[in-house]
């Protein structure tokens, strides 16, 4: 007998996200997966051939932090798996505020994900991971 299936939003369908989302549906059970794009996401196209599991896919605004929690409680959400680049850090601010107001939110895991850290400060690159190496 399968488990309960979980509810998981995957943010994120593009580089990052897109291998996540294959190993999340080629599992023996997969879980109930909802993928939040960006309004206007060139990358929701990939989404449509995935089989013989699709995720449901909805746009949605990462600074509407209203707007989130009203998605995590809609799809009972347990699990926001964070799939955002560098250039989408900050919105993860919104979506653990999100998440935490949502009551159903279990698990959030941050975007630690693309962008490697090792030697950014002995090359001087100005980025927002260079405060977490020192």
């Amino acid at each position: 007998m399968h488990s309960p299936k979980r509810s998981i939003a995957l943010v994120g369908a593009g580089v990052i996200g897109m291998p996540i989302l294959r190993a999340l549906l080629s599992s023996s059970n997969p879980p109930n997966v909802i993928v939040l794009t960006r309004p206007g996401s060139k990358n929701k196209d990939l989404l449509s051939d995935l089989s013989p599991v699709s995720p449901i896919v909805i746009s949605v605004d990462y600074t509407d932090t209203s707007a989130l929690t009203a998605l995590f409680k809609k799809h009972s959400i347990e699990i926001v798996i964070s799939a955002l680049a560098s250039t989408g850090y900050n919105a993860q601010y919104n979506l653990a505020d999100a998440a935490k107001a949502s009551g159903s939110v279990k698990l959030f895991v941050p975007s630690e994900w693309g962008s490697p850290t090792e030697g950014a400060k002995d090359k001087g690159e100005d980025n927002i991971f260079a405060i977490k190496i020192g």
